[in-house]
């Protein structure tokens, strides 16, 4: 998948030291309103960024902008180099627990 100016919807869930409270609603929330704009990616691909022990953030990517979601773009320009605050990963101890594992993912442009 390329992610030159690639559209994410952007979400944020509440999280209690990094254990998120809403996690269901906004995915369901987020969820309708990208399939009511008939934007789904084919695949669903959400990225996640949990880098404080309060507020996590969540971008799902979609084909077109979605009415009403706030929008963001992975990467701004082409050429331009992967700003470090876009290294997405998740630290969920439920995840962890349940799961036995916790993954971390860094996504980077490749030339």
């Amino acid at each position: 998948m390329r992610f030159d100016n690639k559209p994410f919807v952007k979400a944020s869930t509440i999280s209690v030291f990094h254990m998120p409270l809403n996690m269901t609603s906004m995915f369901a929330r987020t969820s309708e309103a990208i399939q009511q704009a008939h934007a789904e990616n084919g695949a669903l691909l959400v990225l996640s960024r949990d880098d404080s022990a309060w507020p996590s953030e969540h971008l799902f990517a979609v084909t077109t902008d979605v009415p009403g979601a706030e929008m963001e773009a992975f990467v701004k320009a082409k050429g331009k180099r992967l700003d470090a605050t876009y290294f997405f990963y998740t630290t969920c101890p439920r995840c962890a627990k349940h799961y036995r594992k916790n993954y971390v993912v860094g996504v980077a442009k490749v030339s």
